[in-house]
This record gives C-alpha cells, sequence and structure tokens, in this order.
C-alpha cells in the first residue's frame, strides 16, 4: 500500500507600502497564525515566512517612492523584508528540496494591497511558477471585487479562516520564539483554554501578550476577570499591554486590581468619543476610570502607564472640538496618542460617506486622512493636530508636563501661548551710519 504524502503548505505575511508603521513591535498575523495551527493538526507540514517580524526589536525600511496630498511630497515606505531577503528565505526552503502544494498569503490592512500584489507577482514568476496560491486576510475579506479584479493569480478561502478561529496562534512556525503574542478573548473556547495558550507560550519564552478584540466592552467583562484569575492564581512571569480596545467605561476598582496583579504594564484606553454620533464629549468616565487606575492599581501618572487613544479623522468632526478633547484628555490621563481614523468597509461611517472617498484604495489610507476636505480642513490642519499631540507628550522630569494643571508653571506657559509670547518679535534695523 502506498503511503499518502504530506501535503505542504507555505505561509506568508508579505511586507507593506505605507507612510509609517505605527507599533510595529505589536504587529502579528495571527490569523494567518491561527491557520497553521489548523493545518498542523490536521497532519500538514507548514513552513512560515513572516515579513514583518522584528528582528532585534527593529524592522527594516527602505524608501519606495512619494505620495503628493496638498502639494506636499510625503515619502512612502517599503517596512519589512525586502525582496532580496524573501528570494533568500525562499532559496532556503528550495535548498531542503522543500516545495509547497500551496501557499497561503494573508492581508492585514486593505491599503496594503498592493504589496500583497507584488508578492504575488513574484511568486508566480520567479520562485513558485505553478503552485496554488490562496489569499485570506482583511483585504480580500473586506475588498472582494477590488481582489479579484487586481489580484487575479490567487484563489479567495475565507473557509478556512473562519474554522481556524477557534484555535490558538501557533508561534512554533517561527525560526525564533517571538517576544510579543497576539491573543483573542473573543475565541469562542472556555477561558481555561485561553489561559493555557499563555501558559504554553510562557514556557516557550513569549514575554509579552495583548488581547487583539476590537473592543473589549461590558459584555466581555466577566470572561475577562476569569483569564484575569488564573493567570494570577498561576504567577505567571509575564507583561500584559491593552492596546486601545479597553473603554474607560468597563474599569472598577476590582478589575483594576486584577489587571495589575496579572500583569498588565500599560494601559492604551479605547476612544469613546470619536466614533460614537451619539457622544456629547463627555470626558467623566476617563476621569472616573484614571481615579481606579491610581488607586487601585498604583499605576504611575503622566508617564508611558496610561495612554488615551484619540481618533481625528472621523468624517463630520470639528477640529476645533478635537483639539479642545485632545487637551482636556492629555490633563486627564496625562498622555495622548493621535489615531488616524481608518475608513472600514462595511462599517456605517464608511457606507455613509464613502461616496467622498478617494477611489484609488491605497489613497484611502486613514494617515493621509482622506475626509480632511469633507470636514472642512486640510492634510496640513492634521499634521499641526499632530504637532499638538507631540507637545502634550512632552517630558519634564520623566513625566508629561500638564498644561491645564493649576501650578504657577502651567498659568505662566497658558498665558504665554495667548498672548502669543512664543512669536520670535522683529527688531527694527537700526542702520551703522548715516546716509
Amino acid at each position: 500500500m502506498t503511503k499518502q504524502k504530506t501535503a505542504r503548505i507555505l505561509l506568508i505575511n508579505p511586507p507593506v507600502y505605507d507612510l509609517r508603521l505605527d507599533w510595529a513591535r505589536w504587529h502579528q498575523p495571527c490569523g494567518l497564525l491561527q491557520v497553521g495551527r489548523l493545518l498542523r493538526l490536521r497532519g500538514t507540514d507548514v513552513r512560515l515566512i513572516d515579513c514583518l517580524q522584528p528582528e532585534r526589536n527593529k524592522l527594516e525600511r527602505k524608501k519606495l517612492d512619494t505620495v503628493t496630498v496638498d502639494e506636499q511630497n510625503l515619502i512612502r515606505w517599503h517596512f519589512g523584508c525586502s525582496w532580496e531577503l524573501i528570494e533568500k528565505q525562499i532559496g532556503l526552503i528550495k535548498d531542503e528540496n522543500w516545495k509547497p502544494d500551496a501557499i497561503y498569503v494573508t492581508t492585514m490592512m486593505t491599503f496594503w494591497w498592493e504589496s500583497t500584489r507584488d508578492l504575488i507577482h513574484r511568486i508566480r514568476k520567479e520562485w513558485f511558477p505553478r503552485i496554488p496560491i490562496v489569499l485570506g486576510g482583511v483585504y480580500p475579506t473586506l475588498c472582494p471585487g477590488h481582489a479579484k479584479k487586481h489580484i487575479r493569480c490567487a484563489d479567495f478561502d475565507l473557509e478556512i479562516a473562519d474554522k481556524a478561529r477557534i484555535h490558538a496562534t501557533d508561534l512554533t512556525l517561527y525560526n525564533q520564539m517571538p517576544y510579543f503574542s497576539g491573543l483573542f478573548l473573543s475565541r469562542r473556547v472556555p477561558p481555561e483554554r485561553i489561559v493555557g495558550e499563555i501558559v504554553t507560550k510562557a514556557k516557550l519564552g513569549v514575554r509579552e501578550f495583548a488581547f487583539f478584540d476590537n473592543e473589549i466592552g461590558l459584555n466581555h467583562q466577566t470572561r475577562f476577570e476569569k483569564v484575569l484569575d488564573q493567570v494570577i492564581e498561576k504567577e505567571l512571569d509575564v507583561k500584559f499591554r491593552a492596546l486601545g480596545n479597553i473603554s474607560p467605561k468597563v474599569l472598577s476598582g476590582s478589575l483594576v486590581r486584577k489587571m495589575k496583579a496579572a500583569g498588565y504594564r500599560q494601559i492604551f484606553l479605547r476612544d469613546d468619543i470619536a466614533l460614537r454620533s451619539n457622544s456629547n464629549g463627555d470626558l467623566s468616565s476617563y476621569e472616573r476610570g484614571i481615579e481606579l487606575m491610581l488607586k487601585y492599581g498604583g499605576f504611575k501618572p503622566r508617564t508611558e502607564d496610561l495612554t488615551a487613544m484619540v481618533v481625528v479623522g472621523v468624517p463630520g468632526e470639528n477640529l476645533n472640538h478635537v483639539v479642545e478633547r485632545l487637551t482636556k484628555l492629555a490633563h486627564i490621563v496625562g498622555s495622548v496618542n493621535l489615531v488616524p481614523y481608518q475608513p472600514t468597509p462595511g462599517t456605517e461611517i464608511f457606507e455613509m460617506h464613502k461616496s467622498q472617498l478617494p477611489a484609488e484604495l491605497e489613497r484611502q489610507n486613514g494617515k493621509l486622512f482622506p475626509f480632511a476636505k469633507v470636514n472642512g480642513a486640510t492634510f496640513s490642519d492634521y499634521q499641526q493636530l499632530m504637532r499638538l499631540a507631540a507637545l502634550l507628550n512632552s517630558k519634564y522630569h520623566s513625566t508629561t508636563f500638564d498644561f491645564l494643571g493649576n501650578d504657577e508653571i502651567a498659568q505662566m506657559v497658558r498665558k504665554s501661548v495667548a498672548e502669543e509670547r512664543w512669536q520670535p518679535r522683529i527688531k527694527e534695523t537700526i542702520p551703522l551710519s548715516p546716509r
């Protein structure tokens, strides 16, 4: 009886083309790593090339081209492995006489589609000409028509991604174990399974974790606390970071205590205002949340422990209101992180305003503020907003300066700004000799 050949699948997370790559150290193709886990459970021989895996906490970048916005030329970068390095990794696989039966490629952002197209073109023309290619991830899920039109040589298989969602990510696919791992609190498994995933990865050398769910809301609170309780009980030597998905409204004294005891060291609070049309801009939930963080968690005020996420570039926003909210949050929380709104197909905001977006998918990149004109603003206005955020985050003696504080220095600074004393005075020129 002839022994059945083991299937071989190559997984690839492509490099990306973008103006900047925020939080590069916390990017991880979790969906692809879940698919890898499912395939391995089926007995498949799986290999991985993750072009966005940082080497020694640094990610390679190379100038790609320029993008013109409001007569400004902005540099667009190729982030991640160069094409030469990817070719070298492909060559190492071939040297082992390992040939995939199929190649699975993911794309984590819709506007990153061009690098995915270029990767698949090279696979088809140079590296594995006759191997089937399957494209998955955010891009073909949200923009299937665009993907079918522009990446014609790939198949689209979203079914396997759905089946893989109950599985943990498989970090053993990496040649070197990552320091960081993304998790999903909403994974349809008991809390014990999620904690088991953390324990397993901690034993392999992972030291930082973050939940990648879009939001950890009130409906997740009980489940979240059960996970934290078990992490505390097992006394794991790990750190957690909240990457902008925990609302201050969820926080309670009990939850904050557990978060601190479980290993939370850095918390980016979700923006509860920008994307909610029924919000009146009330910041009391942030005031209450920060009070709880300081009282029950011992988090240090005005340090990198606590940051408020502020989404900007939403259609219909008033920039004066954004400036006011940004300044007040810097006073309440101590640090702010400006996040460009990313238009996402299928959401209510997107469907209401999609006719006002640029036709080119890559021009819908939130970092280009595609709704600026809709808001009666320019790209330069949003750049000024970014500079204001940087100013509000400026540090004095290792802590951010409170421009709305009650001390004498803060009052002097506010008075100076109001009177425009920062403007350079042009002195009258006095001739050295009479004419």
